[in-house]
Order: C-alpha cells, then sequence, then structure tokens
C-alpha cells in the first residue's frame, strides 16, 4: 500500500515538472498506434502502425507480424524507444460493467477487485486484462461508482508477447465500444505490467527520496493500520472462500434445475400433454364408443373410431376446454355389421 501511494506520488511531482528536466527525449510525447485489421487468408495477424500525437495520426504502416514485419516493427521502434505503445483491438473486444463498492473499499481497489472479479464477471482476475475507472463517489450512502473494464487474456497476450518480442510492448489496450467507434474503452497496462512508469532522473532521485522520508514520517502510521486491517480482511475473505465456492455451486445446481423444469414446460407448452389429452378424449367419449387409433403431434390431435352416436361427439368434444375446435377429418360412415358409425375427428390441444 504504501509502495503505491510513493509511485502515485512521484508521478504526480514528476507531472508539473518541464519534460527536459525529467529527462524526456522530443519522442517521448510521441508514440504508436498499432491496430489490429482483419485480412482474409493471412497468415499471421495484420496490423495498423501509425505515429500519434494526442490526438493526431500520421499515416499508417500494415504488418504482418512475420519475421520481417516483426523486424520493420523493430525498426520503427528504435527510432522512438521511450514513445508509449497502444494497441487497438477490434470493435466490442473489450467489455465494461459498472459496479458499486463501499467507499471504503477505494483504499485497496485493485485487491478488492482482485478479489472479487469471479463474482462480478464471468472471468477470475488471471484471465483477464482489466482496468477500472472511478465514475462517482456517493459519500452520503458511502458508496464508490466505478466502471470495470477488461477484455480476454487469453486472446490478446500471445498478440502482446509478439509485440514485446519486436520492442514494442504495448502500455495501452483499447478498443472502440461499436464499429462506429463513437466511444473507445482503454485499460492501462503499465501500472499492472511494470511497463510504460513515470522516468526518474538521477537528478531528482535525491529529492525524491527526500520527500519519501518526509511522507513515511507524515502517514506511515495511519497507512501501516490500513494494511493491518487490509490484510485481516484478506484473510478473512480467503477464510471465506470455501463457503462462498458451496454457495456458488448450489446456486448453480438450483439455477440447473430450473432451467430443466423450464426447458419441460416450454416443450409442454410446443407439442401438449398428452395425458391430458388422454384424459379429455377419455371423459368426453360415451360408452358405446372406441378408439382403433389417436395421434398427438404438435398439440394436433386425431382420433379415429366407431360409435352409434358419432354425430354427437362434436359437441362433447367441444366441452372439454381442453379440446380445442373440433372437427370430422373426414365423411362419417356407417358400418352396417357392427351397427356403428366410423368417424375421424381433428382438433387442437389446448396448451
Amino acid at each position: 500500500m504504501i509502495n503505491q501511494f510513493m509511485g502515485w506520488w512521484a508521478r504526480q511531482l514528476l507531472s508539473l515538472l518541464p519534460d527536459r528536466m525529467r529527462g524526456r527525449e522530443a519522442d517521448e510525447g510521441q508514440g504508436f498506434l498499432i491496430s489490429l485489421v482483419s485480412v482474409p487468408g493471412a497468415t499471421h495477424d495484420t496490423v495498423d502502425v501509425s505515429p500519434h500525437t494526442g490526438s493526431r495520426h500520421g499515416a499508417f504502416e500494415r504488418l504482418l507480424l512475420d519475421d520481417s514485419g516483426l523486424a520493420r516493427l523493430r525498426a520503427l521502434r528504435a527510432r522512438a524507444p521511450r514513445a508509449v505503445v497502444r494497441l487497438r483491438l477490434r470493435a466490442g473486444s473489450l467489455l465494461e460493467r459498472d459496479v458499486v463498492l463501499p467507499l471504503a473499499a477505494e483504499r485497496g481497489l485493485d485487491q478488492v477487485l482482485q478479489y472479487e472479479m469471479d463474482r462480478l464477471t464471468p472471468f477470475t482476475a488471471a484471465e483477464t486484462f482489466w482496468g477500472w475507472t472511478v465514475t462517482r463517489r456517493d459519500r452520503a450512502h458511502a458508496r464508490l461508482h466505478l466502471r470495470l473494464t477488461l477484455g480476454p487474456r487469453g486472446a490478446v497476450a500471445p498478440i502482446i508477447d509478439t509485440l514485446a518480442s519486436a520492442g514494442a510492448r504495448p502500455a495501452l489496450l483499447e478498443a472502440p465500444a461499436t464499429p462506429e467507434g463513437d466511444r473507445v474503452r482503454r485499460i492501462d497496462l503499465s501500472s499492472r505490467e511494470g511497463k510504460g512508469g513515470a522516468r526518474v532522473t538521477p537528478a531528482l532521485r535525491a529529492g525524491i527520496a527526500l520527500c519519501a522520508v518526509l511522507l513515511l514520517a507524515l502517514i506511515g502510521l495511519p497507512f501501516l493500520r490500513q494494511s493491518i486491517a487490509l490484510g485481516d480482511v484478506g484473510a478473512r475473505i480467503a477464510a471465506l472462500r470455501p463457503t462462498v465456492a458451496e454457495a456458488a455451486r448450489l446456486r448453480r445446481d438450483i439455477e440447473a434445475q430450473a432451467a430443466g423444469g423450464s426447458m419441460l414446460a416450454a416443450a409442454r407448452q410446443q407439442v401438449g400433454d398428452p395425458l391430458r389429452a388422454i384424459a379429455a378424449v377419455t371423459n368426453a367419449l360415451p360408452d358405446d364408443s372406441w378408439l382403433t387409433d389417436l395421434t398427438l403431434q404438435q398439440r394436433k390431435l386425431r382420433i379415429d373410431g366407431e360409435s352409434r352416436t358419432a354425430v354427437q361427439l362434436i359437441a362433447r368434444l367441444a366441452a372439454d376446454p381442453t379440446i380445442i375446435d373440433p372437427a370430422f377429418a373426414a365423411p362419417v360412415t356407417r358400418d352396417d355389421s357392427t351397427h356403428a358409425d366410423l368417424f375421424s375427428i381433428s382438433a387442437d390441444v389446448a396448451p
């Protein structure tokens, strides 16, 4: 915790000094924008490399990330070795969600998000590149509102490693939120990957060390207490992890059972309930009637059989709410040998 604060405080002090006092070269304010592009049939990843200053971008050069392309990228990088490299992914590659946490969590936000990543998202912290931006501090309700941005590590890490082999490891990941590119989502890799930090010249080291001593004297004890409290919280979280995992497993089992019931209900809605249909037909037919065939398919019912009073069957079937729109599917014929009517009736079965 103290190391993080010291790094932040040093960057704030450095930002107040002119570039020449910080030992920055002229090319440091510039950088590379490396954009992934889709090229049908390409055997390697293809990127567009363009220098940029602020929001102005120069002409781009399209490179295939094979041996010759990496050699060209290495040559471009050699011209501005201290320039910031940004990797732009395809639209929609980075995801966002709004998160609300207790306001006290801001002091150890990285660790809290790392612990809670598998609860807040479908991924663990190790499976993603991620970053956050505070959008609002609700002090009245002690709530911290922030926007969490994340991208899949498995898909992006190989590209980052390939670029790193050419000396162009990205310090920023970015991707348009939509194909129209109306808004860009970003993840700062420098703070978590150990790249792109502020450069401290030897002339400033003594001053920074003196400031560090003074800061430690002023704020060391409160931060030490907070660090101990945070360690306590971490230990409690670790102790609760088995219980949380068991609760999550039970929740998944309950959801799976509920999903199974929903699928069964949907199937009955589509094809009908055969037992209910048979019961309705049995109750509607008189004792002097019998069936030779009964078919139920996609809620379409067809019954064939014999009855001494076939003309009355339509009314009896229609009286049951389960049977909808019963009608003769073929003319009623008379069997002189049995003195019975041969009938064929079709109807719909209520869902």
